[in-house]
């Protein structure tokens, strides 16, 4: 991660979004900043917008939408390659992070509309 303090506070999320049953992977190999979302093999969505108020209001980030075009495959499948090299995160995970680390991103969260 390029900002430490962003970092716990996403992963502070985590426990109330994977028992929710959302699939969270974290890419190992190193850092990812463009966001890419794929529904229903018709839509897809590339940028560098945040799902934030920051991102939409504050910060202008854009993002390129695609519908029922080629790319859409094209996207779809650099995900799912990006899903192999990635490590998902899962109630075992959660269970075995260090409490510290919950209790510093918990704290933190506390600050997330401003970062």
């Amino acid at each position: 991660p390029d900002k430490k303090l962003v970092y716990a506070v996403t992963r502070s999320f985590y426990p109330q979004l994977v028992e929710a049953g959302v699939k969270i992977y974290e890419y190992t190999p190193g850092f990812l900043h463009e966001k890419m979302i794929v529904a229903d093999h018709d839509i897809a969505v590339v940028g560098t917008i945040n799902m934030d108020f920051r991102s939409f209001y504050l910060q202008f980030e854009c993002g390129c939408l695609f519908y029922k075009s080629s790319v859409v495959d094209k996207i779809r499948d650099d995900i799912l390659d990006t899903i192999k090299k990635s490590r998902e995160i899962d109630s075992h995970w959660i269970k075995s992070y260090p409490w510290i680390k919950s209790i510093w991103g918990s704290l933190v969260s506390l600050f997330a509309p401003l970062l």
